[in-house]
């Protein structure tokens, strides 16, 4: 049995939230893609375009949040909250 700190425990579970809020977004881009190639009309294929490349920069943002908290955590083991200004891009 391993010892965890519960920084590290804490550290579990938001990247668990990380990955299934990632993994959810990641069926949302599949969905629209199956639908953008079922659509005749371009309109519409702009319009969930744009829409696929929104969910894409949200993704990307998760990530890169995920990262930052991940780091910030494993430097700095006795604060467990994230200043605000951290939250944001």
């Amino acid at each position: 049995m391993t010892f965890q700190t519960t920084c590290d425990i804490k550290l579990s579970k938001i990247s668990r939230s990380f990955d299934k809020c990632i993994i959810g977004l990641k069926l949302v881009m599949h969905r629209i893609g199956k639908v953008i190639e079922d659509n005749e009309d371009w309109i519409m294929y702009e319009i969930l375009m744009q829409h696929n490349a929104m969910i894409h920069a949200q993704i990307d943002l998760l990530l890169k949040q995920k990262q930052r908290r991940k780091k910030f955590l494993g430097n700095n083991h006795r604060q467990t909250e994230l200043p605000f200004s951290m939250l944001s891009s």
